[in-house]
């Protein structure tokens, strides 16, 4: 249905009382117009090719993935007051992204004066919040990079200490001990070093065919052993073929850092007795390839949640200090991508990636 079709059954209601068509469509915003029981009678067409048609939906169900109204809804007040409202929302386009949004609702009136329709007009800051979250989350990953940064010069003072000891005593074993401490660690300052040193770094990444099936496998057979080391079902589910364009270092090294992630969930869970799973899977839709990490671990709150890929975040408990999903979150990016988490304290995570597909019968140029 045509949204000026849709339009046309809703009473005292029509094209005419809108601006001209072809200008609700060339502003560089996105723009519902809704009825009081939250409907959409007329989208933008910039709306509808990032969010799909959604024409005679709620606005709640069409864009936010909910099953009853927002509280605090501008929309439901415009109706009540006949004033305009603004608010800041968080909305779900076509591929299931969030998308920051400003929005500002407008009562529209019929020939009576009675409030027939809302116009809403959302603009799109999702780069700007992105940016004045890493902002906002710089110093405290900072912090928590110190924090690491500390712990591990402290392990190397006492590898140093032990292996003196051992000298001092011509104690080959406390040698051995001693430097098999400071081997440990000069490989976690370095392996922390080449992360921070990649987040930091704009870069674009190399355009190479790449399975991810075969990616995911060397991961899963990777980390399977330190599964089992902690009782943990490691499981890979990657059926059919899937191939993107991009770098193979940089798409093990994500979902590496998402299984990784997924273990220590795992691990951080209080429920020590309870049967722990990982499901690690690749498929594909229509037009993205799509990487899943699953674990029912100890999960995270919404506020958590929400901070995702750009405060220092994990989902390890008091382990980590979030560098691993940065850096998942900027490979994403670099390939074109973005990363979704969907999680709930007590019951786990799910870590969804989306990056475009290769089609099977592309050539590379």
């Amino acid at each position: 249905m045509t949204a000026l079709a849709y339009e046309q059954r809703t009473p005292d209601f029509s094209a005419a009382n809108l601006s001209s068509e072809r200008l609700f469509d060339a502003v560089p915003y996105w723009i519902t117009i809704q009825d009081r029981d939250f409907r959409v009678i007329s989208a933008s067409a910039r709306l509808i090719a990032d969010f799909g048609n959604h024409l005679g939906e709620q606005c709640y169900v069409a864009y936010k993935n909910r099953t009853e109204p927002c509280s605090e809804c501008p929309l439901q007040r415009a109706f009540e007051d006949g004033q305009e409202h603004a608010s800041q929302e968080v909305l779900f386009d076509a591929r299931g992204m969030p998308r920051h949004v400003l929005a500002k609702t407008a009562p529209m009136r019929n020939h009576a004066g009675e409030i027939a329709a809302v116009m809403k007009v959302f603009v799109d800051v999702t780069e700007i919040r992105a940016l004045q979250n890493e902002l906002a989350g710089l110093g405290q990953l900072i912090g928590e990079i110190a924090h690491d940064a500390k712990n591990i010069l402290d392990g190397l003072q006492g590898g140093i200490y032990i292996v003196n000891l051992g000298f001092d005593k011509s104690n080959q074993e406390d040698i051995r001990v001693g430097w098999s401490m400071i081997q440990r660690n000069v490989g976690r300052l370095s392996s922390m070093l080449m992360d921070m040193l990649y987040c930091a770094k704009r870069r674009s990444p190399r355009r190479m065919p790449v399975s991810l099936p075969v990616v995911l496998r060397e991961v899963v057979e990777l980390f399977m052993s330190r599964a089992q080391q902690f009782h943990i079902d490691l499981q890979l589910k990657a059926a059919e073929e899937v191939e993107i364009l991009g770098e193979p270092e940089q798409i093990h090294k994500l979902i590496s850092n998402l299984i990784c992630n997924a273990i220590d969930a795992c691990r951080a869970d209080p429920e020590k007795q309870r049967a722990h799973r990982i499901v690690a899977a690749v498929s594909r839709d229509e037009l993205d390839a799509i990487i899943e990490v699953e674990d029912n671990g100890i999960g995270v709150d919404t506020a958590t949640r929400n901070g995702m890929f750009t405060d220092a975040t994990t989902t390890k408990g008091s382990a980590g200090n979030g560098l691993g999903l940065l850096l998942s979150q900027k490979v994403a990016s670099e390939h074109g991508g973005a990363i979704t988490v969907r999680s709930e304290p007590g019951k786990g995570s799910v870590f969804t990636v989306r990056l475009p597909a290769r089609h099977p019968k592309s050539v590379i140029s």
